[in-house]
């Protein structure tokens, strides 16, 4: 092959490769982080606290401009919902350190998922394998994130969720059986119950609050409650009620999108709020 041809092919070879490399930052503990949400605002500490620790964030720029064009960060995104990390004076994420983050460049995204093909797999919660373990057996679907250098990050689908590393080699691992269906919405189905399950406790102890703080007060408060409606492929989960009354419940609200978000994790969905409302429609392929 011609010199100059050689050159065409590498070329087109490291752009294509260059393409389907990502970064990563793998966040061990998330409350020592400067974060923000999706809508530019700083996170609470609870909020911070209801992230997975050893989170994998995509990172989707190094560095931009927020919204008040002063303020520097790094954009990220979790399973599609995007966050920003603060970047301090010298142009570093804030409060990010060796103990609290480690960051992984040219890596292999996944975001699918795979069964556990042998007996067992051992997961670890740091990289190089090594810390804390856990054993999964055979048959167990988990979601595949992100691969480099041999190893592997999973994420374990039980509650608490758990982030691990394996270098187990690809036959540990098949693609999972595809159950049949003769509806597409079979595939929601499940996880619908699990969410209206979650907004009907919610309700339940919006009722007993406001039906305590009306007799105390009198103020005969209408009480807010989650509805539910769908438009083909949106399905949206509502908070109804005064603009106050959504405003007083912003917190508890996020702590159920972050529970919701949990459950889509490894399920074809992509979740996002806003004004009180939680909407969920087909994941876009990356």
């Amino acid at each position: 092959m011609p010199k100059r041809a050689l050159l065409i092919v590498l070329f087109a070879a490291c752009r294509f490769f260059a393409a389907n490399a990502t970064d990563f930052l793998v966040i061990f503990d998330p409350v020592s982080c400067a974060l923000f949400n999706q809508y530019e605002q700083p996170m609470s500490a609870g909020e911070k606290e209801s992230l997975p620790a050893n989170a994998p964030f995509e990172i989707i720029n190094d560095r931009e401009l927020m919204g008040d064009q002063v303020t520097k960060a790094m954009r990220l995104s979790l399973f599609s919902t995007t966050y920003y990390l603060i970047l301090d004076g010298r142009g570093n994420p804030s409060g990010l350190g060796p103990a609290v983050a480690s960051r992984y460049n040219g890596c292999t995204r996944h975001y699918d998922t795979v069964t556990v093909a042998i007996s067992s797999v051992k997961f670890y919660s740091r990289f190089p394998p090594g810390g804390k373990s856990v054993v999964v057996k055979k048959d167990e679907t988990l979601v595949r994130v992100f691969s480099i250098s041999g190893a592997t990050l999973f994420l374990r689908l039980t509650t608490p969720g758990f982030f691990g590393w394996s270098n187990a080699p690809l036959s540990s691992f098949r693609a999972p059986d595809r159950k049949t269906s003769s509806q597409p919405e079979d595939d929601f189905a499940d996880t619908h119950k699990r969410i209206m399950k979650r907004l009907t406790d919610a309700n339940q102890r919006y009722d007993t609050l406001f039906s305590f703080f009306n007799t105390v007060t009198g103020q005969g408060k209408s009480t807010p409650f989650w509805q539910y409606s769908r438009n083909e492929a949106l399905r949206q989960y509502r908070l109804k009620g005064s603009e106050e009354t959504i405003r007083q419940l912003e917190s508890s609200t996020r702590l159920i999108f972050r529970d919701i978000e949990y459950t889509l994790m490894g399920k074809p969905f992509h979740a996002d709020m806003r004004n009180g409302t939680i909407s969920i429609e087909p994941r876009r392929k990356p």
